[in-house]
């Protein structure tokens, strides 16, 4: 038994690499963790590193994953309207890249009953840059006033990580 830790990666790939394939991913995860724990399980078992492969996919240039993504979970009667196909484009512009944030983002708006859409992806936006976009004011004027009791936003995004 060694004296440097190890994280718990490790073991769980030492269990997982008998004869078994799988992807490891995640948005914090750290590339040198992850060769740390597979060479660690190299000769012990049956585990190899067949290929590392770092870009698993996401939404960039992308637009319709995006527009696929939201006509699948925001009613078709708002999509088809002025509001609803600019609240499309304004989330292709902010939430592209990273399949999380379209995610959450359709999340919040199923937690508000797709009320306050452009306000809502105002604030979401706010939450997770620290940057208020100006871009949705126009329809945001359009909507009901936001409830004060809108929560649930999700952590900003750390860019030291």
């Amino acid at each position: 038994m060694g004296t440097q830790p190890r994280p718990a990666l490790r073991a769980l790939l030492q269990v997982w690499s008998i004869g078994m394939h799988f992807v490891i991913t995640g948005t914090s995860l750290n590339i040198r963790c992850i060769q740390d724990a597979v060479s660690s399980t190299v000769g012990k078992f049956n585990g190899h590193v067949d290929q590392a492969i770092t870009g698993t996919g996401s939404f960039i240039y992308k637009d319709e994953q995006i527009d696929d993504y939201l006509n699948y979970y925001l009613p078709s009667w708002y999509l088809n309207t002025a509001i609803g196909k600019e609240l499309s484009r304004r989330a292709r512009y902010w939430l592209v890249g990273r399949p999380r944030f379209i995610a959450s983002f359709v999340q919040y708006l199923i937690l508000h009953d797709f009320q306050c859409c452009h306000q809502l992806l105002t604030s979401y936006i706010q939450a997770i840059t620290k940057f208020l976009p100006t871009d949705g004011r126009q329809w945001e004027q359009l909507e009901d006033p936001m409830p004060s009791s809108s929560t649930d936003l999700p952590a900003p995004f750390d860019l030291e990580k």
